[in-house]
């Protein structure tokens, strides 16, 4: 099984998102925050399965459920690591300064 790291900068990202979801509706920044969860427990089990998006750095995308949200993500050796939880319509490259940064 693939180990799991995450960026530093996904988790305020997801709190701002969460934060706006719970705004619009009770429970839906809890519902967020459990699609992101599934997300990350698929991708730990499967990561080979969703395409190469940037093959230079090898970085492969997971489309969140109910969402518009993707994990961005890269695997190394027998770690996963999440660069991102990108909005899909939202700047889609503000993530990649990540990469050479951690």
């Amino acid at each position: 099984m693939f180990k799991v790291d995450v960026h530093p900068g996904v988790y305020p990202e997801l709190e701002y998102s969460r934060k706006w979801y719970e705004d619009c509706a009770s429970g839906l920044g809890n519902d967020f925050i459990s699609e992101v969860d599934n997300a990350v427990e698929t991708v730990r089990e499967m990561p080979l399965v969703w395409a190469v998006t940037d093959k230079s750095q090898e970085i492969r995308r997971y489309i969140i459920h109910r969402f518009p949200y993707c994990l961005i993500y890269r695997i190394q050796g027998s770690v996963i690591i999440i660069y991102a939880v990108m909005h899909l319509s939202r700047h889609p490259d503000y993530w990649r300064n990540r990469l050479n940064n951690w």
